[in-house]
């Protein structure tokens, strides 16, 4: 294939995927409370969750065999607006609240209950689901801090939310990995 404008342009069908065509569903543990549509309408920005492979060097000769190794995951950042009554803040506040008491230091122990399944989704430009992306037991490691300014007389506030999890697989529209 000859590298050429029309060649390139014929490779971005429908005009390639937008970045600001997703959908980002958070669900929350019982316990926590939290209301999932009112949090995905609230999710300003989040990412598609990186994939890495470990590297295991075999020595040999002076030399290393570079291996695949395991899988590893690195933990999520979504960034979230914050509604005037702080309803979904709180429900991340009763989610780690629920892991680890503020004045208790104690919680919840059973896996099951503590964690939740979180999905990235990537639309097309009618919103339809191109891509989804499951982010399997999920739980908030920080939540963010919420700046507050004199000078922002404009500007909703915003924290961000940071989640470890087990895992992530990717399944398009089809079925397909």
């Amino acid at each position: 294939m000859t590298l050429n404008i029309n060649n390139f342009k014929s490779q971005l069908q429908d005009g390639g995927a937008r970045a600001n065509l997703f959908r980002i569903i958070i669900n929350f543990p019982g316990f926590a409370g939290g209301n999932v549509e009112q949090t995905s309408f609230l999710c300003r920005a989040g990412a598609i969750p990186a994939a890495q492979v470990g590297i295991v060097e075999v020595p040999f000769r002076g030399r290393q065999l570079k291996l695949p190794g395991d899988r590893t995951f690195e933990d999520w950042t979504v960034s979230i607006y914050n509604d005037a009554a702080m309803e979904v803040h709180s429900a991340f506040v009763r989610w780690q609240d629920g892991m680890n008491g503020f004045t208790t230091n104690t919680g919840i122990t059973t896996p099951e209950t503590l964690f939740a399944d979180l999905k990235v989704q990537q639309l097309d430009r009618e919103e339809n689901i191109v891509k989804e992306f499951l982010i399997e037991d999920a739980w908030p490691t920080q939540i963010g801090a919420i700046d507050l300014n004199y000078d922002q007389t404009t500007a909703i506030e915003q924290f961000d939310v940071t989640f470890a999890y087990l895992q992530w697989s990717s399944v398009d529209t089809t079925g397909q990995v």
